[in-house]
């Protein structure tokens, strides 16, 4: 990337933290962080607090707050990534792994694609409503290459590469 996209990334992740930094602590706390991140995604806030969505998002502030310090700077935020969510890059395994134990297993798999709404943009009104538990199991089957029942990181890497190129 050329410094004038790198100033410009910058800029804009600076506008944005301040814009949703409403206590003005200089970073964005969880609460702060979802809003953002929602409108960014363009998916609704979510609601309740056993929300899968809401799981989703939790779990894309651990990733992002590198210091564990609570609060999501601006450079954090850069760090994080090309912050465009329709780009062609998978997510990242740890926002399926809603236990947070290192695995994402047939049901986080499941949960989160459907409940997220993760295939209703690209995928025809009904995509959603045939994504079932079984296909989840048979996806996690398949790429579950030490044959452990959950997948690795690496494995729902290698998974979602390889479902990208189909």
């Amino acid at each position: 990337m050329d410094d004038s996209r790198d100033r410009q990334k910058a800029l804009l992740a600076l506008l944005l933290v301040h814009d949703f930094d409403t206590d003005q602590s200089g970073g964005l706390s969880l609460d702060e962080f979802i809003p953002l991140v929602s409108i960014m995604s363009k998916r609704d806030k979510p609601t309740g607090a056993s929300s899968a969505l809401d799981t989703m998002y939790k779990a894309f502030f651990a990733l992002a707050d590198a210091d564990n310090d609570s609060d999501v700077t601006a450079d954090e935020f850069i760090a994080i990534g090309d912050f465009n969510f329709d780009d062609d890059k998978p997510p990242p395994p740890t926002m399926f792994d809603l236990d947070q134990d290192g695995y994402v297993s047939a049901e986080e798999l499941y949960t989160l694609t459907v409940d997220s709404g993760a295939l209703a943009d690209d995928a025809p009104d009904n995509a959603a409503a045939s994504f079932t538990m079984e296909a989840a199991q048979y996806l996690v089957h398949a790429s579950d290459t030490d044959e452990d029942g959950v997948l690795s990181y690496e494995e729902f890497d290698a998974m979602m590469a390889a479902q990208s190129t189909q």
